[in-house]
């Protein structure tokens, strides 16, 4: 990955992309996108399809390292550039649960989210009880000893969010952890999508982890975010606190239906009606 190492922010503290632009031939797939993520906070982006949310997040979980197209921008992790980083040590602060996590050898659930302890050496009791911490944190204990590839689609969404948990689950001495979380709600049932929000909220707010969470639904960006990121065909249009960036005058235009907004009877946050 050619990103040049110029302008680099000195922030110890965040996980930072500074005009970074991909290309692939005469195709833009980002361009000139600029966000940070700050620890204890949770950043939503949001966009319609192929605005290039799942690239930005690819690109910040390393997924374009050896690509031979035009990547160019600075991307800083606790100030110290990104390419600087051993995989070892990326591993053990960065946690990525992709949209799509495949897996056909017949592991046990346990076996699975034990995967996310490989970066670390911390013996396999301390590894144990991560792991059931972890499945305990996603409703998952009682699938423990269910093979992976039986589940339903839901299940294995929050087995491989229990993995990640599990990659990063305790300060390691090389600064702020990070979860970046592309679509984690999409095959959940709804009490399962706010717990996985409420979840990321959890570790922002107890844990001080800085988490990126790619939304399709509105209303679920409006309440568990702290700050929103709009793209739109690979460039960010606007970012910054849920109630300046959450506006009919944004949204309706980005996702292309007349949307409303109102405060919610019970939180101060945006409630956004579509149609």
């Amino acid at each position: 990955m050619n990103i040049a190492n110029r302008n680099i922010t000195s922030d110890p503290c965040c996980f930072s992309a500074t005009h970074v632009s991909l290309h692939i031939g005469t195709k833009v797939l980002l361009d000139r996108v600029t966000l940070a993520l700050q620890p204890g906070q949770v950043l939503a982006l949001l966009g319609p399809n192929g605005a290039g949310k799942s690239t930005f997040m690819k690109l910040l979980a390393g997924e374009f390292a050896h690509f031979a197209g035009d990547v160019c921008g600075d991307v800083v992790l606790n100030g110290r550039p990104w390419a600087d980083w051993p995989r070892d040590e990326l591993a053990r602060i960065v946690g990525v649960l992709p949209q799509h996590s495949e897996l056909a050898f017949p592991f046990s659930v346990a076996e699975v989210v034990a995967l996310g302890r490989l970066p670390h050496s911390t013996g396999r009791r301390r590894d144990n009880e991560i792991m059931q911490q972890a499945l305990k944190k996603v409703d998952g204990w009682h699938l423990r000893s269910a093979a992976y590839p039986s589940l339903s689609g839901g299940e294995k969404q929050r087995v491989q969010l229990a993995r990640v948990l599990a990659q990063i689950w305790d300060d390691t001495g090389l600064g702020p952890r990070y979860l970046l979380l592309d679509e984690p709600t999409s095959a959940l049932d709804l009490a399962h999508q706010h717990q996985t929000l409420a979840l990321a909220r959890e570790w922002a707010e107890q844990q001080d982890v800085a988490v990126l969470a790619i939304l399709h639904d509105m209303n679920l960006a409006a309440r568990y975010a702290d700050q929103v990121g709009l793209l739109e065909q690979g460039r960010l249009i606007a970012a910054g606190p849920v109630a300046e960036v959450m506006t009919a005058e944004r949204l309706t235009p980005l996702f292309g239906i007349e949307v409303s907004l109102m405060q919610h009877p019970e939180q101060n946050r945006p409630l956004i009606i579509a149609g």
